[in-house]
């Protein structure tokens, strides 16, 4: 007796069609979610906190380098006495886009490595440790989420197109 399978494909043409859209769909997906991901990242950079009150202790190597700094910053008109908050840190967050498929977060700001410090890593000036927001540890944190919002915004494009989702099996056709 021969062993024989026979497989039947209803609306072979609407699958077809719904496995096309959802391929462009893909791209899409996948640029909006890196976009939100950048804004979190970016609304995070922004939060100012609280005016320091207390001393800081600058490193006995730097103090000169900081006070001649200081001084000829005051002259110059740079720095006011008492301190006000600009905001300019704040408002420096700029996304663009990068290339055809990509973001790109940065800040205008000349300062900005000394109070977040870098992407990289990179520390972030001993006086703005642990009051602001350290801009690699803030990126870590968002794009740990990334996945799983792309899985949800992905599954429900999806089911937009008429596929259903399940976790265990991935998409199949109603």
């Amino acid at each position: 007796m021969p062993v024989e399978l026979t497989v039947e494909v209803r609306n072979a043409k609407l699958v077809r069609k719904g496995l096309q859209d959802l391929g462009r769909e893909i791209p899409r997906v996948g640029r909006q979610d890196v976009y939100e991901t950048l804004m979190v990242i970016r609304r995070q950079m922004a939060n100012e906190p609280g005016v320091f009150r207390g001393e800081f202790e600058w490193p006995e190597d730097n103090k000169r380098a900081v006070a001649a700094r200081v001084v000829l910053d005051l002259f110059a008109g740079k720095i006011q006495i008492p301190y006000r908050r600009t905001h300019r840190y704040k408002h420096s967050w700029r996304i663009r886009r990068y290339g055809i498929e990509g973001w790109r977060l940065f800040s205008v700001s000349p300062y900005a490595q000394f109070v977040a410090g870098g992407p990289l890593g990179e520390p972030q000036a001993p006086v703005h440790r642990d009051r602001w927001v350290h801009f690699r540890s803030a990126i870590e944190e968002e794009i740990g989420n990334l996945p799983e919002n792309m899985k949800r915004h992905f599954a429900k494009v999806a089911r937009g197109l008429g596929f259903s989702w399940t976790d265990t099996t991935g998409f199949k056709v109603w």
